[in-house]
């Protein structure tokens, strides 16, 4: 696995944390007056994508020395809560407090409306490793599966009155994870949306799930 991560606080700084050695380093890569809501790194490492509580997306190319964004605006005014990039490193799916997900064509830095569902906001998105299935969680305890292609929903869980935090899909797209904020943890088949484990873990909400490389 990679011995790199990136965190961002809101004080505007995006740090790049090294893994290697038993000091753990870290340095500043971003400075600015954004203050980030959400992070994504693309899978190929080039990409870093930062959602921030203006609306607009930063975007860094991880592979030049410029620390200047390049700005991809779509949602309406509100927070950036989640993003999640595609499989083959060309798209970016983008969710906002308007209640809208958007879809984000890298190449052109375009974007169209993937969903809007109107009544509640997605806190969280996942892509899975094919790219044909896209997961999200609500603030009304929906844990939904969409098909990529055809936009069709599944709502894989409802939760009681628990917004969803936090999904994620393992490295060979068979098992799906999320968390609420009660602080439970539930592992479900990502085909059958069958609630495989369900574990009490933390005492109080839960804001994000990994899987780990070897998914176990």
């Amino acid at each position: 696995g990679s011995s790199v991560f990136f965190s961002s606080g809101g004080d505007g700084k995006i740090l790049r944390w090294d893994l290697n050695g038993n000091a753990k380093s870290f340095r500043t890569i971003i400075d600015n007056n954004f203050i980030n809501r959400s992070l994504a790194v693309s899978p190929n490492g080039r990409w870093l994508a930062c959602g921030t509580t203006s609306s607009g997306i930063q975007l860094f190319n991880l592979n030049t020395a410029t620390t200047t964004p390049t700005m991809l605006q779509g949602h309406k005014g509100s927070w950036v809560e989640a993003l999640s990039f595609t499989p083959d490193n060309k798209g970016l799916y983008s969710a906002s407090t308007d209640k809208t997900v958007l879809y984000w064509d890298l190449i052109s830095g375009t974007s169209t409306l993937f969903m809007n569902l109107e009544t509640t906001k997605v806190r969280c998105l996942a892509v899975s490793p094919t790219g044909h299935f896209l997961f999200g969680g609500t603030d009304d305890g929906k844990v939904i599966r969409w098909n990529t292609d055809t936009k069709e929903a599944t709502v894989v869980f409802q939760s009681d009155n628990n917004q969803i935090y936090a999904v994620a899909v393992n490295s060979s797209g068979s098992r799906i994870a999320f968390v609420d904020k009660s602080g439970t943890l539930r592992v479900a088949d990502a085909r059958t949306s069958s609630v495989i484990k369900v574990i009490a873990a933390h005492s109080a909400r839960i804001l994000d799930v990994k899987f780990s490389p070897d998914d176990r």
